[in-house]
């Protein structure tokens, strides 16, 4: 997880901006799918590292 109910665009100078999605990343190997959603599985999801 990398933005969890938050939003950095270029439109609000890549400040945090609150939001109803969140951006999930796949962690899979060999995977790098990200997408974002406001399911609410994502409370579930661990914080991703980079």
């Amino acid at each position: 997880m990398l933005q969890r109910q938050c939003n950095y665009s270029a439109f609000n100078g890549y400040t945090r901006t609150p939001s109803d999605y969140s951006l999930v990343v796949c962690t899979a190997p060999g995977c790098s799918t990200a997408w974002r959603t406001k399911a609410a599985y994502v409370q579930n999801l661990p914080d991703a590292h980079r």
